[in-house]
């Protein structure tokens, strides 16, 4: 069943790969970093059959170019700026391209992780054959290296994982250096390509550096097969047969399953041995670079058969798996090539074959395969499992085959590597042992101090053939470990070396028994082509290459030619070979041309402190062809202490052609007097101009400047001077040297000596001269010394020190602060003056006098003799300032403002302020100006008094009462004619309000008065007021008919007015009394209008309520006064009349009249069988609070019928209560109890009296007024 599965599965894959174009497996190594070549192999699909030979063309060698048969190239034209894909080697039947391709020096990728990549890194290529066409697209990689550096300190020993890095898509690594530990390092199997089928981590492992990989004395590279099972390939073995098993009676035990490589073991399992109830059985295949078993191009491996003996898995892509056993006696299958195979009972399995056949019984040794050049990488083959016989025996698997791996760097040293094939299980029935493994190693420059071996596995009489070595240079540099006839060929290399001349020599190793040596070129604008031949027979070579122009970046590509390549299908010889360290990209090296601005630079003459600066270039001309460095820089000479740069220059600095750089020689002079002398120099990388010498020369002369009129230090004495006043003198200085100097400034000891002009140019000519005028304006008393330096150029210490001295006198002014007025009426006037004098023995300067400024600034006016701003006022000198106080019939009060007088003494500005003051008083005050009386009703008299009062010093004269203007009949006072108010009296006169019609009434009345000497004036009094009319309502009760058990009933009181024009507002019922039957209806509260029950009281069988109601709004409709809120009951009568017995209120002049309606409460009783009504005693209980409102105290009268005790509560809104009284109730006492309660305790407001009775709870509102 398993067997034709297998068919199957070959044929659904043949099926996959059709040739309308040819097809693709992969490519190894899939990555590169720029400016590096990668010798790649690209492989075709495979199955056992033929069908795929011819699929990249007919086997030979291409140049790659277009219009060539077969051709690599990308897929998309803009990705030539960043690989070029060299001449390539066809072989293997058509299904194998060998090449080198190139990554241009200028990309630069964004990672060094091939998952992380941009688009624009992930090249998409395919392969042109002018027989199929176009192959399906895969994809090269251009990263970063990974900087792995010096790991011989880091504990991982997992090369492709960890901290260690990690493989490409296809199982690569590409690293800047690599320094590994003495220790023992294994190869990651983690798959590389989660999105393919299978593991690509069993993928030959390819490790490429830009530099050196070397490790210690110790270090080992392992590629063992047989790691953690036997059956276990490493990194691009092919695994080896998991065993089989004979089941025992009842046995369940079972074999392996196949080994991991390349290609999958074949599957072990268990034979039922023919015992009834035993079962055979098969395990799984092992893991592998493809699903079900299957290498990356398809290539298959060892299919089951029956239980007998599994085969192992070739690791050559184009090579063939062992066969399993198919009949237990009699099956002797030919082994595969590379992949042993199993035998019949009791014999061991086949050895894998790989350089040379393996051993094994009958014919179950697996061949030699693959090639001595190792194209293409593989490793070795795996072994076949043996086939147990007897119950309860195990067979052994077949060993794992040994890796296959690769090695490109600058530099190999001390690594020992190792791809041994493993041994085969150690059973009665052994497994065949696994083949050794493909090593290469490409060093550029050296490989030295290094091991290698690839031996086969050797358990039991049947050995495995050893595996092969590829060494492009050096063979003496790797030692060969236990594998001494270890099959080896040496490849060749080329020169390093990047940058050269377009006529250079070209030199490399080559195997001098191999063919020639062919040397291919392609510019960067052209096509490849062959550019020298070494001839076979040479070592070590060397070639005259000549490189066209005008490119200046060329590939370079050798190819070393076979003599009498083999054929065949299984070892096949490519007619030609590549080598990693057979490849460059070559750039053209340029030359520089440097130009100088200047060889010499002259600062000249120069003052003692003089900073000089003159800037030079250096230049590489456009006609240079490389960019030139500028390395160190120097100063030398007997004065190089007196030359430096501005900016020191930074070095190295380089400039490509046409570039150029500026710098600034700078001069500091110094002492002494004379000439000076230097040189500074540029050490480059041109051999053109090696050093760069550039002259330095300057001279100094020291300051030489006469004074005039004084030789310092001589004092300048500007004598007596008054504070804030200039005084000034000249200095003229004369230049008596050679060069001129420039006066920059004058440094002053004190502010107060200034100068003019602050500087100046003084030429050298002694006829030139500069005056400074030196002005002092000093604030200091008495004696005083200034001093004075001129400084000449800039940065420059040279000065000129002067000292001046004077005598400094102050002035001092007199002004007074205030000027205060006497006591006036609104209507006189007042005038003051104000002196400004100066009393002391210098002068100061009046700059400005203010106007009257503050509140009352219009009262208060000055004058000043017409004095003209700035005036000087000398010693002994005032000045006078005219002030008038004119009220001008200004409200009573103080009135202030004042003046400021801005002087300028002893050099500094003063604003004295001169304060105005006086106080106006006329002594008249009107109460009010405004009556209003509000609304009343009509025919009704409210009254309002005004007062007036003389609360001044003048009699105040007050006449002329009028009327009221619009309605004097309404508005009424007693005219009380013409009278004198003296200082402190008053006057109070009452004004009548009498409306008679329902309106506003808006009116006034006037009075003239008059103060001291004041002009007689008016006052006025406003008068207003409405009249209302008498309002009539009528109060009233509903007739209610309602059920006798409803606990929360309302029954509303009604309100309404006579006349449906009217509304009544803000209205007080001061009492109100409701009687009714008391067995039909509990009243508990009355809500609505800020209502209270005043009284709860029974009289009788009757109960009596008294109400009040505050601010009660009536209108024509009916209004809702309130709710009397409490139980309906089940009575000793059906119905009841509710009466209004009592209304009292007093705002008669809202209201006229209140009428009132009684109204009615019938129950609904059940009158089967007669009225069914209850027997009611009297009262148990009723209470009087008296009075109420009550202020000091209030009595408490109460009527009981109940014995027992009693007690008395007073409970405010918040529900706190106090207990006020307690009392008891005998049988034969009285039932009436009186108590008189204190108020004064309790604060205003609104309260409840509780009494609590044996069996019920009282209560009345209490109101407490203070």
């Amino acid at each position: 069943m398993r067997f034709l599965l297998a068919i199957l599965i070959n044929v659904f894959l043949s099926n996959l790969i059709l040739y309308a174009q040819p097809g693709l497996a992969y490519i190894i190594p899939d990555i590169g970093a720029p400016g590096m070549n990668i010798n790649y192999e690209i492989l075709s699909p495979y199955q056992s059959g033929d069908e795929h030979i011819g699929n990249f063309g007919d086997d030979g060698f291409y140049l790659n170019n277009p219009g060539d048969d077969v051709r690599v190239v990308v897929e998309n034209l803009i990705d030539t700026n960043k690989v070029i894909f060299g001449p390539i080697v066809v072989s293997w039947d058509g299904r194998l391209i060998s090449g080198q391709i190139f990554i241009k020096p200028n990309v630069k990728p964004n990672s060094s992780d091939w998952k992380q990549l941009q688009t624009q890194f992930r090249i998409p290529f395919h392969v042109f054959t002018s027989k199929l066409g176009w192959s399906v697209t895969d994809t090269f990689y251009i990263l970063q290296p990974q900087k792995l550096g010096d790991v011989s300190g880091n504990s991982e020993t997992v090369l492709g994982e960890g901290s260690l890095g990690y493989r490409s898509k296809r199982g690569a690594m590409l690293v800047d250096s690599l320094i590994l530990g003495g220790k023992t390092y294994r190869i990651s199997t983690n798959d590389c390509d989660p999105n393919a089928p299978g593991n690509q981590g069993l993928l030959p492992f390819v490790l490429l550096s830009k530099n050196r990989i070397s490790g210690q004395l110790s270090t080992i590279i392992e590629m063992n097969g047989g790691y953690q099972r036997i059956q276990n390939a490493a990194p691009g073995g092919g695994g080896g047969g998991g065993r089989f098993y004979d089941r025992g009676l009842f046995d369940s035990k079972n074999g392996d399953d196949g080994g991991n490589g390349f290609i999958s073991g074949g599957a072990g399992g268990a034979n039922s041995s023919g015992i009834p109830g035993n079962s055979n059985s098969h395990k799984k295949l092992g893991e592998s670079t493809f699903s079900a078993g299957y290498s990356l191009n398809r290539n298959t491996p060892p299919l089951d058969e029956i239980y007998e003996a599994s085969g192992g898995a070739t690791a050559h892509p184009f090579g063939e798996s062992g066969i399993a056993c198919n009949d237990g006696d009699n099956c002797k299958p030919f082994g595969g090539f590379g992949g042993g195979s199993g035998n019949n009972q009791t014999k061991a399995g086949g050895s894998a074959g790989n350089a040379i056949d393996g051993q094994g019984p009958n014919n179950s040794a697996g061949k030699a395969v693959g090639n001595r050049m190792l194209i293409p990488l593989a490793g070795g083959s795996g072994g076949a499992s043996g086939n147990p016989q007897g119950a309860g025996t195990f067979s052994g698997s077949g060993g794992g085959g040994g890796g296959a791996i690769s090695i490109g760097a600058m530099k190999i040293e001390y690594l020992n590597i190792q791809a041994n094939g493993a041994n085969g299980g150690n059973e009665p029935a052994d497994g065949g042992n696994g083949a050794g493994g493909g090593i290469i190693l490409a060093p550029k420059l050296d490989v030295n101090s290094s091991k290698a071996e690839a031996s086969g596995g050797t358990l039991g009489a049947y050995s495995a053939s050893y595996g092969r070595l590829k060494i492009e240079k050096n063979l003496a540099g790797v030692s060969i470990n236990n594998t001494p006839q270890l099959d080896v060929f040496e490849g060749f290399t080329t020169d390093t070396t990047n940058l050269v001349q377009r006529d250079f020599i070209l030199k490399g190793t080559k195997n001098a028994s191999e063919g020639d040596l062919e040397l291919y070129i392609k510019p960067e604008t052209g096509n490849w082509s062959l550019d020298t031949t070494i001839p076979a027979g040479q070592g070590n070579w060397t070639a005259n290459i000549n490189l066209p122009n005008p490119d200046t970046l060329f590939y370079l590509v050798g190819m070393m030619k076979i003599n009498n390549p083999l054929g065949g299908k299984y070892l096949d010889e490519p007619s030609g070979v590549f080598s990693q360290a057979g490849a460059n990209i070559l750039e053209i090296e340029k030359k520089s041309d440097l130009f100088v601005s200047t060889d010499h630079i002259d600062f000249g003459i120069s003052s003692k402190c003089a900073d000089s600066v003159i800037a030079f270039t250096v230049e590489n001309k456009p006609t240079a062809s490389k960019s030139v460095t500028l390395q160190t820089w120097s100063i030398k000479g007997p004065d190089a202490g007196n030359f430096n740069y501005t900016i020191p220059p930074a070095l190295p600095k380089t400039l490509a052609p046409g570039e150029s750089v500026a710098y600034e020689a700078r001069y500091i002079a110094s002492m002494p007097e004379g000439p000076k002398s230097a040189y500074l120099e540029f050490e480059t990388d041109s051999p053109e101009m090696p050093i760069i010498r550039i002259d330095l020369s300057a001279e100094m002369e020291l300051l030489h400047v006469d004074v005039k009129p004084i030789n310092p230090p001589a004092v300048i004495d500007f004598g007596d001077m008054y504070l804030g006043f200039d005084n000034d003198t000249t200095i003229t200085l004369t230049n008596l040297g050679r060069i001129n100097h420039y006066v920059y400034g004058v440094l002053m000891s004190n502010p107060e000596l200034s100068v003019f002009p602050f500087g100046g140019l003084l030429a050298a000519n002694q006829a030139n001269q500069i005056d400074f005028k030196f002005t002092l304006n000093s604030l200091q008393v008495g004696e005083q010394t200034f001093y004075a330096k001129f400084l000449f150029n800039y940065q420059c210490n040279d000065t000129i020190d002067l000292c001046f001295k004077a005598n400094l006198i102050p002035a001092e002014y007199t002004i007074p602060d205030s000027v205060t007025f006497s006591l006036i009426s609104p209507c006189d006037t007042q005038t003051d003056s104000i002196y400004i004098e100066n009393n002391s023995d210098a002068p100061y300067i009046i700059d400005a006098i203010s106007i009257p400024m503050g509140n009352d600034v219009t009262m208060f006016n000055t004058s000043n003799n017409i004095v003209t701003f700035p005036d000087t006022l000398w010693q002994g000198e005032k000045r006078i300032i005219v002030v008038v106080f004119n009220p001008n019939q200004a409200p009573d009060g103080v009135k202030t403002a004042y003046i400021e007088v801005k002087i300028d003494i002893n050099g500094e500005e003063e604003t004295i302020p001169i304060f105005f003051k006086g106080e106006v008083k006329s002594g008249f005050i009107n109460s009010t100006s405004n009556l209003a009386y509000g609304a009343i009703v009509i025919n009704t008299t409210k009254s309002l008094d005004f007062t007036l009062t003389n609360n001044g010093i003048w009699d105040v004269q007050i006449s002329n009462f009028t009327p009221a203007f619009t309605y004097p009949t309404i508005f009424t006072y007693t005219n009380p004619g013409s009278f004198i108010l003296s200082p402190g009296g008053s006057r109070t006169i009452s004004v009548d309000f009498k409306p008679s019609n329902v309106q506003l009434y808006i009116d006034k009345f006037t009075f003239d008065y008059k103060i001291g000497n004041c002009p007689l004036m008016t006052n006025t009094v406003d008068l207003s007021g409405e009249g209302l009319p008498a309002i009539s309502i009528e109060i009233y009760l509903p007739d209610l008919v309602v059920e006798p058990n409803i606990d929360n009933y309302q029954i509303p009181i009604y309100a309404k007015v006579a006349n449906p024009r009217d509304t009544l507002y803000g209205f007080n019922l001061d009492t109100m009394k409701l009687e009714f039957n008391r067995t039909l209806f509990y009243p508990k509260t009355v809500s609505g209008n800020n209502a209270l029950i005043l009284s709860n009281q029974l009289n009788g069988n009757n109960r009596e309520l008294t109400l009040a109601l505050r601010n009660i709004t009536i209108s024509a409709q009916d209004s809702v006064l309130c709710y009397l809120n409490g139980f309906t009951m089940l009575g000793n009568t059906e119905s009841t009349p509710i009466n209004i017995t009592q209304i009292n209120y007093s705002q008669f002049n809202l209201v006229s009249n209140i009428t009132s309606k009684d109204g009615s409460l019938k129950i609904n009783i059940c009158k089967n069988g007669g009225d069914r009504l209850l027997d009611v005693t009297n009262n148990p209980l009723g209470m009087v609070i008296k009075p109420n409102p009550a202020s000091d105290n209030f009595d408490i009268d109460i009527q009981v019928l109940e014995i027992g005790h009693y007690e008395v509560s007073i409970c405010d809104i918040t529900g706190n209560s106090s207990k006020i009284a307690k009392f008891d109730i005998d049988k034969n006492a009285s039932k009436n109890y009186n108590t008189k309660i204190d108020a004064t305790k309790f604060s205003s407001g609104v309260y409840r009296i509780v009494i609590k009775s044996p069996t019920e709870n009282y209560s009345l509102p209490l109101i407490i007024v203070k």
